[in-house]
């Protein structure tokens, strides 16, 4: 049982899937028929709200940027670009449709001085530009997060030799070291210089040599 729950979470968690069931919940339950029947009756009712919460949770877990996720961050972005994508298009056929689409939901919009055609287009209005931007923002924030983590990584081995130009870093422990490179060359390596590689080896920082 545990090892059928933990197949089911590694597959929905992966990025393309958590996508696509948050895309599937959006679409379907904007079908006018489903969200018509969903007013009606209660079971669909919290079956709806149900599936978009839990596929939006998932949809914002699996993509946002965090310590040790740095690798998935370019495919994040892609995901958020394609759910704004579709979502904008939802919004704009809501904005653009001269019909309106769900009669029973029409109620109250006269309290807010409106038309139940201008609140079916300020609600398209609002799904398209707000929540697009809310998108755009998390996939500037990967972005940023994806720089910010390839710099660190590609600045920890210069920044042991930029603080000192006799420190460096070994190339088996990734290690700084640091060592009086200039008098191994002068007295050639022999005895000393094999106690010198060990240290550069070993994953204890080397300590400075005095000539």
């Amino acid at each position: 049982m545990q090892i059928t729950l933990r197949a089911i979470w590694a597959f929905i968690s992966r990025p393309v899937v958590a996508t696509v069931l948050h895309g599937a919940a959006i679409w379907i339950w904007h079908v006018p028929a489903l969200f018509e029947a969903a007013l009606q009756q209660g079971f669909l009712h919290y079956a709806q709200h149900a599936s978009l919460l839990g596929t939006g949770l998932l949809f914002w877990w699996v993509l946002l940027p965090r310590p040790g996720r740095e690798h998935a961050c370019g495919n994040a972005v892609m995901h958020l670009f394609f759910t704004s994508l579709h979502t904008g298009l939802l919004g704009v056929l809501l904005v653009v449709s001269p019909k309106l689409w769900y009669p029973a939901n029409a109620v109250g919009s006269d309290l807010w001085g409106l038309s139940p055609l201008e609140d079916q287009q300020l609600a398209g209005l609002i799904m398209w530009i707000p929540a697009g931007l809310i998108y755009g923002g998390a996939a500037l924030l990967s972005v940023a997060f994806w720089i910010q983590t390839s710099s660190r990584r590609h600045q920890a081995p210069r920044s042991c030799a930029s603080s000192n130009p006799h420190r460096f870093t070994s190339v088996f422990t990734g290690r700084c070291c640091q060592a009086s490179f200039f008098s191994q060359l002068r007295y050639g390596l022999g005895n000393d210089g094999g106690s010198f590689m060990a240290r550069c080896m070993s994953p204890l920082a080397c300590s400075r040599r005095r000539t």
